[in-house]
């Protein structure tokens, strides 16, 4: 059995630990255990989210990543695992840490839990089955060549296409992006710290949010 341990405020060097893990779960498996969202989260030190590791003789052979929702009627908790590939097939170090995790969600007030699940095709075949969640979506990965582009879009009468403005066109993103959202338990609520947040990112270009207007009402958005 691996050592258990659950932190709230987890250092650069831990950050490290996971963020080589998640790397090298991705290379073995073909794709990455943890959603985009939360290995940003990892990378910048975001807040409001907590951390369960296990570790095997010291070293971090899983781990699952605890994002807390916004504050509601009823609390909320998206949740990602991570288990390194050697540890991966009998599902002892997966149920570790997920346990570890719901209970933590528990010991905080409980609430609502929403576990993502990759790659998988049969989802009564799923740990996460065994424990008593039930699937509510699902998502597809979809994929094409670039070789060809696509032909050019038609846009309707009076809408304008253009990039993301910093700073002038915040307001209208995140009043689109929540409407768009609402209810959802990882893009919606954003405010300005969560835009803030992914903007940080050395991947971020404004130039690839693209942004459908029709005068000056926001229509839609491409991110």
């Amino acid at each position: 059995m691996a050592r258990i341990e659950t932190q709230s405020t987890i250092d650069q060097p831990t950050r490290d630990e996971i963020l080589d893990l998640i790397e090298v779960i991705t290379e073995r498996r073909g794709h990455a255990p943890i959603g985009e969202q939360k290995c940003s989260q990892l990378r910048v030190g975001a807040t409001d989210w907590q951390g369960v590791l296990a570790r095997e003789q010291g070293e971090l052979v899983g781990y699952a990543h605890v994002r807390w929702g916004r504050p509601g009627e009823r609390p909320r908790a998206a949740v990602e695992v991570a288990v390194h590939p050697d540890h991966r097939d009998d599902g002892t170090v997966a149920g570790q840490v997920l346990r570890e995790a719901m209970a933590a969600i528990g010991r905080a007030g409980g609430g609502l839990v929403y576990l993502w699940v990759h790659h998988i095709e049969h989802a009564d075949q799923a740990l996460a089955f065994d424990l008593g969640f039930d699937v509510q979506r699902e998502l597809a990965s979809m994929a094409r060549e670039l070789t060809t582009p696509p032909p050019p879009a038609a846009l309707p009468e009076g809408v304008d296409v253009r990039a993301y403005r910093p700073d002038v066109d915040e307001r209208a993103f995140l009043e689109v992006n929540n409407a768009a959202f609402a209810g959802h338990p990882e893009n919606g609520g954003w405010d300005h710290d969560d835009l803030a947040e992914r903007s940080a990112l050395e991947w971020f270009d404004p130039a690839d949010v693209l942004m459908a207007w029709r005068g000056d009402e926001l229509l839609g958005f491409h991110w």
